[in-house]
């Protein structure tokens, strides 16, 4: 018995001393991939998609090669990112400190909305000017948002701030799309910008056959004059009743397969740009309005 505990001791203390060396290895990977990481050429989201990125190939690494001698579980899987981690910031902590994006310090006069002003318009200005400043979209929607709290408050007092600040930075982004030439550097206004804004004929511009990508899968969508059929997968898995006015459509669920959309829901849509190409439309759920952009096929 004794034999049999101390065999399995050794095994333990063998498998212990075997990931050490690969969380070291790890480490030396993660270092290479974060050296390679130009943190003047991306927005701070996507320089920390790419840090992460660098600790979590290697832990990857780790999990097949230990699968293979059978010692590894999912459930080790955020140990070894605390190991990882902790390993990679002593073995190049300068890679850390270079990485770190300078904040950039804008004149409060830029950032300031007119008080007086339209709120989109307003808000949108004062990105805009901040932009001409620091070269950075979301940065400069950050700081806009954060030095006019107080007012942003006063014309939204019963507003939840994440969803308020959701709508006004898409609202702002289709302003900034035809009033901000240095805001085409973000990949998203450059895409609205593709498509020229339209006001009338709507109805005609929406007809036919379309494709919508969403991060659950494609959706081929068939509208005529009254009506909408979606499909994914070749399976009809919603309709919906169209009434028009102008470029805003009332659309009335006659069936759904999700679980977010009832029989009878009412999901207006206001079309604000388009071409032959397809075009993009603003849909309201509840209290938010998400852009959708429609490709053409037939």
């Amino acid at each position: 018995m004794k034999a049999t505990i101390i065999a399995c001791c050794l095994v333990i203390l063998a498998s212990t001393a075997f990931a050490q060396e690969e969380v070291k290895r790890a480490a030396v990977t993660a270092c290479d991939c974060l050296k390679e990481i130009n943190p003047e050429a991306m927005s701070n989201t996507d320089l920390k998609l790419e840090m992460f990125g660098c600790l979590t190939q290697p832990i990857d690494k780790i999990a097949e090669e230990l699968t293979a001698k059978g010692s590894w579980a999912d459930s080790l899987t955020l140990g070894y990112m605390e190991k990882v981690g902790k390993a990679v910031r002593e073995l190049c902590p300068e890679q850390y400190e270079r990485l770190k994006k300078k904040e950039i310090k804008i004149d409060p006069k830029v950032t300031a909305m007119d008080p007086k002003g339209e709120t989109v318009a307003s808000f949108s200005q004062a990105v805009c000017r901040c932009i001409d400043v620091a070269k950075n979209y979301e940065e400069c929607l950050k700081q806009v948002a954060t030095s006019n709290e107080a007012e942003l408050k006063k014309r939204f007092p019963e507003a939840n701030p994440m969803s308020m600040m959701m709508q006004l930075g898409v609202d702002a982004m289709f302003y900034l799309a035809d009033n901000c030439a240095g805001a085409a550097s973000n990949e998203a206004i450059a895409e609205i910008k593709k498509l020229p804004p339209v006001k009338e004929g709507c109805e005609k511009l929406v007809l036919g056959e379309f494709t919508t990508a969403t991060m659950l899968g494609e959706t081929k969508s068939i509208f005529t004059a009254t009506n909408l059929k979606e499909y994914s997968d070749g399976k009809l898995t919603g309709e919906y009743d169209l009434k028009w006015s102008g470029c805003s459509v009332t659309m009335t669920c006659l069936m759904s397969t999700s679980p977010m959309i009832k029989k009878g829901a009412v999901l207006p849509m206001e079309i604000k740009r388009g071409s032959k190409e397809g075009f993009l439309g603003l849909v309201t759920f509840g209290k938010m309005k998400v852009p959708t952009r429609y490709q053409k096929v037939k």
